[in-house]
């Protein structure tokens, strides 16, 4: 939801900042201004010489008379010559266009495919052979009905479980938190399902009780276990939710320990 607002907001900022550009007047400059503009400063330059007394009243008078000729000349080619098509309106309103066009894009896409409340789903596989491989609804029920068809397998019932949650947006509803615990008796050692047990019980307002299985998952990971990164990623936030203050995963003290730490000499 957040991103949902962050993306609108973005939509309205940026057409507040459009209001001075469509505004604006975009004045084309035609060939005879152009040429008005230098015969005016023909003409002001001969005045000029002609106060200065470098130049004889009769060249002046001709070269007034020459410069007026080709003011005519230039005034009555514009007149023949159609009138450029104004493309000042296109030039207006394409840059609003396409920077609004850019944030509703992104909101779109948004809409159609973005599940912000959803974490990172570093256990996600593909779905058995038997699934549609870009259709979720497929997935969904080929997990379903390969779990069906395997109640014994671990994997399967983990599989499903990621189904469901993913088809309720990152919630682990029960049918998944049945499907990860089932998981779970059968292969105690399941990362899958230990990893979103935790985030159901992050969800139900638990964080005591993520952390300590998240923790233990921690622990027996591998080194280079893809999960590793989401997986710490979420202890830090239920570290934070639980108000923790020292650093997930760090072993804290017993309370002897503190004792004897307390009688040690200076």
């Amino acid at each position: 939801m957040l991103e949902f607002l962050l993306a609108l907001l973005t939509t309205a900022t940026v057409g507040v900042l459009l209001v001075p550009l469509l505004r604006q007047r975009l004045a084309a400059t035609t060939r005879l201004d152009n040429d008005l503009a230098i015969y005016r400063d023909q003409l002001a330059e001969l005045e000029r010489e002609q106060a200065s007394g470098r130049l004889p009243e009769a060249e002046a008078k001709a070269a007034r008379t020459e410069i007026e000729r080709r003011i005519l000349t230039a005034a009555e080619q514009d007149a023949k010559e159609a009138a450029p098509k104004d493309t000042a309106p296109f030039h207006r309103f394409l840059p609003p266009a396409l920077c609004l066009a850019v944030p509703l894009l992104a909101l779109g896409l948004y809409l159609q495919i973005g599940r912000p409340g959803l974490p990172a789903s570093p256990f996600r596989t593909h779905a058995p052979a038997t699934a549609a491989p870009q259709d979720d609804a497929a997935q969904i029920a080929a997990a379903k009905k390969y779990a069906a068809e395997h109640p014994d397998d671990a994997g399967a019932l983990s599989a499903l479980g990621e189904a469901l949650t993913l088809e309720a947006d990152g919630t682990v509803t029960p049918p998944a938190v049945e499907a990860f615990t089932r998981a779970l008796r059968l292969q105690p050692d399941d990362p899958r399902a230990a990893f979103y047990l935790g985030v159901h019980e992050a969800q139900s307002g638990d964080s005591p009780a993520a952390l300590k299985r998240w923790r233990a998952l921690e622990a027996k990971s591998p080194a280079d276990a893809p999960w590793l990164p989401t997986l710490r990623a979420e202890i830090q936030g239920a570290a934070r939710a639980a108000g923790e203050t020292t650093a997930p995963g760090m072993p804290q003290p017993s309370h002897d320990q503190v004792e004897a730490m307390g009688r040690l000499s200076p």
